[in-house]
């Protein structure tokens, strides 16, 4: 625990001449004696430049809580007080309540000026604040409260406490990690292609949050001209000995919200995510490029997650293709969720599963140097909390989704026969059993649950019996049925709904999506509700901007995986909720281009 503050610059304020310019002039003492202290070397130097060459970004809001608040306000609340104190309100209340309407009038009139303001903004920044509130409303709150629940209903005291529990929740310990060992030569790799670097740092988004060190993909492309040869040599280094550099194992830790609220006070309602040193996020993209190289992860066609060429509507599109190609009666689909996946994956059997499929003694030495020694840094009322990793992939990293690929292919083989087929997208894993009976499919169900514990328990996972959900997609078998995660007879059980929710999309028995269309519908008029108020004669939403936030986020979000769902639109039902949900914009009067605009992918017309 130390207290402490994390830098960030604000890139705006650059001179980038000048920050070239420090950079070359403290290129020459970077030292190359191991790789630690290059490492350590660049960021130095970039650090410096960037000390240099702009300003540091200042916390909280220098005009307060209430940006509209003004000194005219100041000053007739004051006198206001002092009126009420020295007995106005009893001697000669008409006169203040006029003061008093005088003042509720100019907070009301402030506050429009703000909200004006605040309008105007979008049509100059499309994505900025007022989209954002426009999107989300404005009862989003990332704040964590200082007092937690912990696992056993009590509360905790005070601030290290919450640190500390927010921390063992999101980093757990493993005291048996077990000990991975592989011994041989390692080989000697070619320097890489200062392209392939140059291409995996603007892989990064420029604006993306750094991590602990401050800097960013950004600041990263200004300096590319200047450090392009040290870093090129540094990760010519790091392959060829297989080490990853200890100053880029430290992540800041930051929790929020998960979608749908959930208490506040429960450290599982909300997800971690690990901002990470840009430099080393750089070096995880040619790690992931020689681990795609040397083993054959890519060939899992059951995998649709961090998979190019595939995505949710590819995932679906196979669940129905192999559903149609049964010959099975009953179809069931258990939609299973695993509590923690990235946070809990055991280090051990993971590398000794990446060199099953083949990695080179180089990859697997750079990937358990990657993971051992890693520390996460949490804040919590400007104190900084630290603690080891002993296990998990870090969420935001770029190697992370790679890694959870190669824990998760020993369940495929889970799927044997005609009856049986395993759909994963990221650690979403969909179990599909058919049988000419359904007690029989049940029994399948639970046998190939027995297998998959048992890979669980390998890697120190957990499933949650109560967050699956069990589906009949062919045989029209209404709910009231459930199976055992498992053949014990004490075995927790999966109870059957009449809907489930994959992957974003709302399954039914009937393939009508309805409930799935009126979820979107409902979710896009709240949206375009709010956008309302950003609308005037003369002031906020203009009609180019409208257009804007029309095509770029009111189709993607109305048609998320239409290609899956799009035959629920020929329900009349549906195209009559779906026009609706644009008709609920009053963007009606300004959308001189959207009337007869195919939406894409589910093929209805807005109208």
């Amino acid at each position: 625990m130390e207290k402490t503050t994390s830098p960030r610059f604000n890139v705006r304020t650059a001179d980038w001449d000048l920050f070239r310019s420090t950079l070359a002039a403290e290129v020459g003492g970077i030292p190359e004696t191991d790789i630690n202290c290059m490492a350590e070397g660049i960021d130095r130097a970039i650090k410096l430049a960037a000390n240099r060459s702009m300003e540091k970004c200042r916390s909280g809001n220098p005009l307060g809580k209430n940006i509209w608040w003004s000194p005219e306000l100041s000053t007739l609340r004051r006198d206001l007080t002092r009126a009420r104190r020295q007995g106005l309100r009893a001697q000669d209340r008409p006169v203040y309540n006029a003061m008093r309407n005088n003042f509720l009038t100019e907070i009301r009139k402030q506050k429009m000026a703000a909200w004006k303001v605040f309008a105007n903004d979008i049509n100059e920044k499309q994505w900025g604040k007022a989209f954002k509130w426009a999107k989300s409303g404005s009862k989003r709150d990332n704040s964590v409260p200082s007092t937690l629940i912990r696992p056993d209903g009590n509360s905790t005291r005070d601030c290290r406490e919450t640190a500390e529990l927010i921390l063992n929740t999101f980093v757990p310990s493993d005291p048996d990690q077990g000990v991975w060992q592989h011994i041989g030569p390692l080989e000697v790799k070619e320097r890489p292609d200062p392209t392939d670097i140059k291409a995996a740092i603007w892989r990064i988004k420029p604006s993306s949050a750094p991590g602990v060190d401050g800097i960013t993909a950004g600041m990263l492309r200004k300096a590319w001209q200047v450090l392009w040869g040290p870093i090129t040599d540094l990760f010519g280094r790091c392959l060829s000995e297989g080490k990853f550099p200890e100053p880029w194992k430290k992540a800041r830790l930051v929790i929020i919200p998960k979608p749908g609220g959930g208490e506040k006070d429960r450290p599982k309602s909300y997800r971690p995510i690990s901002l990470l040193p840009v430099l080393g996020k750089a070096l995880e993209t040619l790690i992931i490029k020689a681990i795609d190289t040397e083993t054959n992860l890519n060939s899992f066609i059951e995998q649709h997650g961090f998979t190019i060429g595939k995505s949710t509507s590819t995932a679906i599109k196979n669940l129905y293709t192999w559903v149609d190609a049964s010959k099975a009666r009953h179809v069931f689909g258990t939609f299973l969720d695993i509590a923690g996946a990235f946070d809990n994956v055991k280090w051990a059997p993971l590398l000794e599963q990446l060199r099953t499929l083949g990695a080179s003694l180089n990859t697997l030495s750079i990937v358990n140097s990657y993971l051992t020694n890693r520390w996460a840094n949490y804040e919590l009322e400007n104190v900084h909390y630290s603690k080891k990793l002993e296990r998990g992939c870090p969420q935001g990293s770029q190697l992370g989704p790679t890694l959870w690929k190669v824990a998760i292919t020993p369940i495929y083989s889970t799927a044997k026969g005609a009856t049986m087929k395993i759909i994963t997208y990221a650690d979403d894993i969909l179990l599909l059993v058919g049988a000419v009976r359904p007690p029989t499919a049940f029994k399948r169900i639970e046998g190939a649950l027995d297998l998959l514990s048992s890979w669980a328990s390998l890697y120190a996972l957990e499933f949650s019996a109560s967050k699956s959900q069990l589906l009949s997609i062919k045989g029209g078998l209404k709910p009231g049925y459930s199976v055992g995660f498992g053949t014990a007879p004490d075995a927790a059980r999966i109870e059957s709904t009449a809907t489930a929710k994959y992957l974003g999309v709302i399954l039914d028995p009937r393939r009508s999506y309805w409930a799935h269309i009126e979820a979107i519908s409902k979710k896009s008029k709240d949206m375009y509700r709010r956008l309302r108020a950003l609308r005037s004669a003369n002031w906020g939403l203009s009609r180019t901007t409208a257009r804007i936030i029309y095509k770029g986020v009111f189709l993607p979000r109305i048609t998320y995986a239409a290609e899956a769902w799009k035959d629920g639109t020929k329900l009349v039902k549906s195209q009559k909720v779906l026009n609706s949900a644009q008709r609920a914009s009053h963007y009606k009067r300004i959308q001189d281009g959207f009337n007869e605009l195919p939406c894409s992918g589910c093929g209805y017309i807005t109208t």
